[in-house]
């Protein structure tokens, strides 16, 4: 992805979509005074330096591999850092109270050892949450308002294409199985229907526009020129024609369908005890007591989601009294 302004703006304004979306709270899981919070691919800052704010006496740390994180004027108790996550994460073990991960699909060619890696520096009972689109590609929603011979539909199939050759396939990281095998408990699924346009959604809708029409060249142009071999120029026609139609569906008033692209949240815990099938405190009867903290106001939300609660391993030994 590009650094310039354009792009550094873009995720602003989509780190305002998902202030809107949820509520204006900035994680899903509950958090319990924090010491130690670690965003990964932080991009520009945004999400770590509000969790600083909102957690005063918590380090937070952003890691990227791109110096464009603000130095002046943000929380004492945050540091940015520019790391490439798929080499050994220098982090202490078993410290942190949550790894973020947001908007990372296609950065990372073994998504197995980022959700080793995470699961090592996370302490017992803390938490993963892993923000990314679901099946962005997919012709059952974004895809769907567009013939199979339109600017969209050559890009994401040459957009596929290209992660292949590069050896970063889109949204293969958005799977509970791998969060499960690198020993993950408690895994939580979210989907959550973005509206595209001020008709699905009045209070975010024109943001989630402009992210989208503005972010088709920031996310396919060095990919179809460098992988796929296509002209640069040819590159920009789709991406605007890609754009155009976008903005016209997003703003038509005649459609009877939501234009929408779907938002996938994984959440899952550090068991307390390895092998343990949960990281949730057991009372004296061997009960599960519910975790309390600062619960966030996100997992109460009806409207559009779909929650898929992971179950129990019958393999996994039984939790002890």
């Amino acid at each position: 992805m590009p650094i310039d302004q354009t792009e550094q703006t873009r995720q602003y304004v989509v780190h305002q979509v998902f202030l809107k979306l949820f509520d204006l709270e900035l994680t899903t899981v509950p958090l319990d005074n924090p010491n130690y919070i670690l965003d990964i691919g932080t991009g520009i800052g945004e999400w770590a330096i509000g969790m600083a704010e909102k957690y005063p006496r918590c380090e937070v740390f952003g890691t990227d591999i791109a110096p464009i994180q603000p130095t002046h004027q943000v929380p004492f108790n945050i540091e940015f850092h520019i790391e490439n996550a798929e080499e050994e994460w220098i982090r202490p073990m078993d410290a942190v109270d949550l790894v973020h991960i947001r908007n990372m699909e296609g950065c990372f060619s073994d998504w197995s050892f980022i959700y080793n890696q995470a699961f090592e520096c996370i302490k017992p009972g803390g938490w993963i949450e892993v923000i990314d689109w679901d099946n962005w590609f997919s012709e059952s929603n974004y895809l769907s308002f567009f013939p199979e011979d339109s600017a969209a539909h050559i890009l994401t199939r040459a957009t596929l294409e290209a992660g292949e050759k590069a050896g970063r396939k889109w949204v293969s990281h958005m799977d509970k199985n791998l969060l499960s095998k690198a020993g993950f408990v408690d895994i939580k699924e979210t989907v959550y229907d973005l509206g595209i346009g001020s008709r699905e959604s009045s209070s975010y809708g024109k943001f989630w526009l402009f992210s989208v029409v503005t972010g088709i060249e920031a996310l396919c142009l060095r990919l179809l020129t460098k992988y796929m071999g296509m002209d640069a120029e040819y590159v920009r026609e789709l991406c605007d024609a890609a754009a155009r139609d976008t903005r016209m569906i997003a703003e038509d008033p005649t459609r009877t369908e939501a234009f929408v692209v779907k938002l996938r949240v994984m959440v899952a815990r550090k068991p307390l005890v390895i092998g343990q099938w949960t990281a949730k405190v057991l009372n004296e009867n061997g009960d599960i007591n519910e975790y309390s903290g600062d619960e966030s106001t996100i997992g109460g939300r009806s409207v559009g989601t779909t929650i898929r609660p992971d179950e129990p391993q019958q393999q996994q030994q039984t939790p002890p009294i």
